[in-house]
């Protein structure tokens, strides 16, 4: 790093990190971006979860949750994209928990941004991060986001109560409460998709790209 004119990360809390554990450097905050010019679809009564099989990506706390209140749903189901090394423990969690018929796994996809944008909610309750693009994806296609707060990206993307819930990572309880709040309530899905199309314009391929030369110049 100590050669480097300018070193560029993706979120503030990425930047703070480095600034007081590597260098002294010039430190630019850059996040992805997200082709925000894509065809909404109608929406199922499905939930999609989307990331490897892996403790990271805290799959588990969203099967738990769902696992005490799916009765009171019982037109919802999960549907989770992903292949990983916890793909047969997470399997015989929902085994245990009875509840095969209410939660699959699929294999990962190049239609993952056509099956987010036809799912009513994206639930991300990872454990830590770097930047969930697939966040990004969601709020682009109008799809209502639940993502835990952890390190580090999810609030840099998502205002709580506005666009979205944030919920504290592994917080099981709360997730069941913020779940049942938006699959029971049509009207506040669609009002946290449409205050999301604002924020999402920030993350436009234009915009990120035009800070990235701003920078090179």
């Amino acid at each position: 790093y100590k050669y480097s004119i300018c070193l560029v990360v993706q979120t503030e809390r990425t930047k703070n990190w480095f600034e007081k554990n590597i260098s002294k450097m010039k430190i630019v905050v850059i996040p992805n971006s997200v082709d925000n010019n894509f065809e909404i679809s109608e929406k199922n009564k499905s939930i999609i979860a989307v990331g490897r099989l892996e403790y990271q990506k805290g799959f588990d706390i969203l099967i738990n949750a769902f696992s005490k209140i799916h009765r009171d749903f019982d037109e919802w189901n999960i549907k989770i994209y992903g292949s990983g090394s916890l793909s047969k423990f997470l399997r015989k969690l929902v085994s245990n928990l009875n509840l095969e018929d209410k939660v699959e796994f699929y294999e990962p996809t190049n239609r993952i941004r056509e099956l987010i944008s036809q799912s009513s909610l994206l639930v991300h309750p990872a454990r830590y991060e770097g930047f969930p693009n697939v966040i990004l994806e969601a709020m682009s296609v109008g799809t209502p986001v639940i993502a835990s707060d952890c390190l580090t990206g999810p609030s840099e993307i998502v205002d709580d109560k506005i666009n979205g819930i944030l919920f504290p990572v592994d917080d099981i309880d709360l997730l069941v409460d913020s779940l049942s709040v938006l699959l029971s309530n049509k009207k506040l899905r669609d009002e946290y998709a449409n205050n999301a199309k604002s924020k999402v314009s920030f993350f436009s391929h234009q915009n990120i790209m035009r800070k990235r030369e701003e920078e090179i110049k």
